[in-house]
């Protein structure tokens, strides 16, 4: 999936505290990371398109640490 030609993983946090009744809670703050780069099928080698790790992406060329809170 992609948000706005980014590539991104969303992380939500729960836990199962009963099975029967089912019982989850939902934390209510997540993380959402994104690629620095726009995504493009074709391009294989571009780890910045394709990986959401902020360690990796803090290399690339389009990194803004203004951006990423850092």
């Amino acid at each position: 999936m992609l948000l706005g030609g980014y590539k991104f993983d969303l992380r939500l946090y729960v836990v199962v505290k009963c099975m029967h009744p089912l019982t989850v809670y939902l934390h209510k703050q997540g993380l959402c990371r994104f690629s620095t780069e726009k995504y493009n099928e074709g391009d294989y080698n571009n780890m910045y398109s394709h990986l959401t790790n902020a360690s990796i992406n803090k290399f690339s060329p389009s990194y803004d640490s203004d951006k990423a809170g850092g």
